[in-house]
């Protein structure tokens, strides 16, 4: 009998010490050290005292990290942010806010704002002073909460862009083959599905996809296929890029004039959509029928895109 209590004793032990951490608070941890990473690798014009500030906010945000108390929230169904939970433990912005000496502030939105989000409290005074006093923005704190449900959503915008295109490569038609350079200037007008991450995020998502018609003017004089018209699609290709995407392109392209054409074009862009100066670069492969052949250019792109 003691034997058999022994085993049992070593199997408990075994299994306690083999078994995995909490899944919760290693999704919280994983969510908190992406922030402190991101948060930390932005270098804003701050004053000396904002600076200082910013710094011990975040050592203290890596001392709660490393700590592991955080919240329960097991009052509100569903994965929803809690200041302060039932035994007192903090969110990762309270524990911020009470380490800096503002243990007041706490108490204060977790009694009129327990289960709020941080991006929600922008016009909170205090909690404004706060941030500007650290040097952290409001983005920058609703960043540090972690997100509950990495819930996603999309919104339609129209986008317009303004492209001037070189295009050199060989034509092969009736007349039989040769190089041949092109210099085009068009617009393009569509609208453009941005899908982007709800409130605080894991893994934050900002990509779109645009359906745009395109008109290029082809300059050269006394050219009887001197409009290109276009149908194209452009995808981001990094998901989690908001000021800057790498983009796919593609679609139909027709040559109208004396006779119509039809081709396609396939290629790959970078722009800045989100900044001052909106500019694209865009490298495609652009392909032509001509009468008896076809033409295959590869074109240079640059513009402005909104």
């Amino acid at each position: 009998m003691a034997l058999i209590l022994r085993l049992a004793l070593v199997l408990v032990v075994a299994a306690c010490t083999a078994a995995p951490p909490d899944a919760e608070t290693a999704r919280v941890r994983a969510h908190l050290e992406g922030a402190l990473a991101e948060v930390g690798s932005h270098a804003p014009v701050l004053s000396l005292a904002q600076r200082d500030a910013r710094t011990r906010a975040l050592a203290d945000l890596r001392a709660y990290i490393d700590a592991e108390q955080y919240p329960t929230n097991d009052v509100v169904p569903g994965r929803t942010p809690i200041f302060i939970d039932r035994f007192g433990a903090r969110c990762a912005m309270a524990a911020l806010i009470e380490a800096s000496g503002h243990a007041a502030l706490v108490e204060r939105i977790a009694r009129d704002h327990l289960y709020a989000y941080i991006a929600d409290l922008g016009n909170d005074p205090e909690l404004a002073r706060w941030l500007e006093e650290h040097g952290l923005t409001l983005a920058e704190a609703a960043r540090i909460q972690p997100g509950y449900s990495n819930a996603t959503g999309s919104r339609w915008v129209p986008t317009v862009s303004l492209v001037l295109s070189g295009e050199f490569g060989i034509t092969h038609d009736d007349a039989g083959s040769g190089g041949d350079a092109w210099l085009l200037v068009g617009a393009r007008l569509g609208v453009r599905r941005i899908r982007h991450s709800i409130d605080a995020c894991d893994h934050c998502v900002n990509e779109s996809t645009a359906f745009v018609a395109e008109y290029q003017r082809r300059l050269a004089p006394n050219d009887a296929g001197s409009n290109i018209l276009g149908a194209l699609i452009e995808h981001d290709l990094n998901a989690q890029a908001e000021d800057h995407q790498l983009y796919a392109i593609g679609g139909a392209i027709a040559s109208v004039g004396d006779h119509t054409r039809f081709g396609g074009k396939i290629g790959l862009g970078f722009s800045l959509r989100r900044r001052a100066q909106p500019i694209l670069t865009e490298v495609a492969v652009v392909g032509l029928g001509q009468p008896g052949g076809f033409a295959a250019h590869l074109a240079l792109t640059a513009g402005a895109v909104w």
